[in-house]
């Protein structure tokens, strides 16, 4: 073959060549058909559902109210209590029971000085309804009064005037100068004890002085004390749990002399009648016989 020939032959031979060659390339960075296909098939979306809105969802929102704050109720304030009130409450029953005293007493509110005479012969009489020598015998009505405001007329007179003319109560036949009882004023501490004590040692009561009393009971109001009051105040004192101070007043470092005796604390002193450990109390007096007639309990 001359030179030309083997010119063309190497043309034609390379162009073949490279004609299969850019087939070949073509083929391998041709896209896979299969890929393709998945790429341009749609991939399936999951069905989203929207929520129906609810009904109140829909409503416009209802504007907040302020209501206003109940006010708490008011809690009842206690009652304020005193020492031994209840004890005083038992008391009281036992001498209305006993018929000597009101029903309808009011244990606060003070006590005149002649509604504690009629409780204090009523009660004292009663106590002993078994032994009338030792009770105290009502004025006869013909009596001097010893009292220009306690006339015979009056009618607490037989009892006030017998408590007198027996010495329990001070007057001129006791070598007093009083002429005055004051019916209607405020039974005092002091006073309580000057009528009630000489009834429970039922006999004369031996000398006092500020100093005994200071020994004892130790006030520290005894500049207020009247002299007269001491005797009986050393009597109670030896009396123990069953004095009258103790029974109608409690413990106290005070006497307080002129305060007002309540019907409650007058009800606690006229419980009990008796002298260290003998004595009657009105829950051991209410077996005993009928009562006498007073005001309070009339027959």
């Amino acid at each position: 073959m001359g030179r030309l020939g083997w010119l063309v032959f190497l043309l034609l031979g390379g162009g073949l060549g490279a004609c299969q060659g850019d087939r070949t390339a073509e083929r391998w960075f041709a896209p896979d058909p299969q890929l393709l296909e998945e790429q341009t098939e749609p991939s399936p979306r999951p069905d989203v559902v929207s929520p129906e809105p609810d009904i109140d969802d829909r409503l416009p929102a209802p504007e907040p109210t302020s209501e206003p704050t109940p006010e708490p109720s008011p809690r009842p304030s206690p009652r304020p209590s005193r020492a031994g009130e209840l004890e005083i409450s038992e008391w009281a029953e036992d001498l209305v029971a006993l018929g000597t005293i009101a029903a309808d007493l009011e244990p606060d509110a003070p006590i005149p000085r002649r509604t504690f005479a009629r409780w204090l012969f009523a009660t004292y009489n009663r106590f002993y309804a078994d032994r009338p020598t030792q009770q105290i015998r009502p004025a006869a009505a013909v009596s001097v009064a010893l009292f220009s405001d306690v006339p015979t007329t009056h009618p607490d007179f037989s009892m006030i005037q017998g408590l007198a003319e027996a010495g329990v109560i001070p007057s001129r036949l006791s070598g007093g100068t009083q002429t005055l009882f004051q019916p209607d004023a405020p039974l005092t501490r002091e006073t309580l004890i000057q009528w009630k004590v000489p009834l429970d040692r039922r006999g004369t009561l031996p000398a006092g002085t500020l100093a005994a009393v200071r020994e004892t009971w130790g006030f520290q109001d005894l500049d207020q004390i009247a002299p007269q009051t001491f005797a009986a105040l050393l009597v109670d004192y030896d009396n123990g749990d069953r004095a009258n101070l103790r029974r109608a007043f409690g413990y106290t470092t005070l006497f307080q002399p002129q305060r007002p005796v309540t019907q409650g604390e007058a009800a606690a002193a006229l419980w009990f009648f008796g002298f260290q450990g003998e004595g009657i109390t009105a829950a051991e007096a209410i077996g005993l016989s009928a009562p006498i007639a007073s005001p309070d309990n009339p027959e």
